[in-house]
């Protein structure tokens, strides 16, 4: 997300370019939500939310279209990742229960916080529900009405932080170079469709990949 003077609020424009990338990612292993010049994302633009989306018609307008890009990002096949440097505020927030880890940049300005209440509306971008499924009904519905701040990985929102003075990004791209030396891309991709699933599907995709390339490779290895 790339509007650094707005702390990249989401116009509308970015909110169809942000769909438009999520849709490009289908095929990638792993994907890494993240804004530029050291803030997340502050939510939508507000400034042209007032000047185009106020009305009834506007809002329901924006909330089906992010409602079908958040859901498009947490149901991609890829291990999704917000890298979190500086403000992740409202709809900020929301995008960040999206992905399946958030990762807080090292340092005090990295911070999430829901502040859709203070605006007089509530979550709208489905963040709400994943909220809950994240942390459970009782933080969700506390760090909804009372706006707390959380700004380090003892709070169960966040997966990990990086070291102060590492960025969120870079130490995304660190754990994922991890993975991808010890995990064959296509194995990422088949064990995320799993934990979606039942065992039916978790019985179809071990047979998918029993026998493949990875498979082979790994037991050639295991037994020298």
């Amino acid at each position: 997300m790339n509007s650094p003077e707005t702390r990249n609020s989401l116009s509308p424009s970015m909110m169809l370019e942000l769909g438009e990338a999520v849709d490009k990612s289908k095929e990638s292993p792993f994907v890494i939500l993240t804004g530029a010049e050291g803030s997340f994302c502050s939510g939508a633009n507000i400034a042209l939310a007032a000047k185009e989306l106020m009305s009834t018609e506007g809002g329901v307008a924006m909330n089906t279209l992010m409602m079908e890009v958040t859901g498009n990002l947490s149901g991609l096949d890829a291990v999704s990742f917000s890298a979190i440097d500086g403000a992740a505020f409202g709809g900020g927030a929301e995008l960040a229960t999206a992905t399946d880890f958030r990762v807080l940049g090292g340092g005090s300005r990295s911070r999430v916080k829901f502040v859709q209440s203070l605006m007089g509306v509530t979550t709208g971008w489905g963040g709400g529900g994943r909220l809950v499924e994240l942390v459970g009904r009782k933080e969700a519905l506390q760090l909804l009405l009372t706006h707390k701040e959380i700004n380090d990985d003892r709070h169960p929102f966040i997966d990990w932080q990086a070291p102060e003075g590492v960025s969120a990004l870079a130490y995304t791209e660190q754990l994922i170079d991890s993975i991808l030396n010890k995990v064959d891309p296509q194995v990422v991709k088949s064990t995320k469709q799993m934990t979606g699933g039942g065992g039916a599907l978790e019985r179809d995709i071990f047979a998918s990949l029993w026998g493949g390339k990875a498979h082979r490779e790994a037991f050639e290895r295991a037994l020298r």
